[in-house]
């Protein structure tokens, strides 16, 4: 229905497989975490407490600790579940 809205705190945006996903803001990986699926989530820790994660990835250029400038390769989107669309997710 028109006027019905929903909250998220989850950003998906489709993407090309393969393409690189950028660190939205300067800051230090805090976290790189595996899943069952076998895409990876990173976290970046940003000024002011500030985190964001950058899912759906499959390959991770970035170790814990490193300090990245915005705009860097963070890693590459991976083929979406069960042949679907390529997805970067950002939370």
């Amino acid at each position: 229905a028109q006027g019905d809205f929903a909250s998220s705190d989850v950003l998906m945006l489709q993407a090309d497989l393969g393409a690189f996903a950028l660190a939205p803001a300067s800051g230090r990986i805090e976290q790189v975490d595996a899943l069952d699926d076998g895409t990876f989530v990173v976290t970046i820790g940003h000024e002011a407490g500030i985190r964001s994660q950058l899912g759906g990835l499959s390959d991770v250029a970035a170790a814990v600790g490193t300090y990245v400038e915005r705009g860097a390769a963070i890693g590459c989107v991976a083929q979406g579940r069960a042949g679907r669309v390529p997805t970067l997710t950002l939370r």
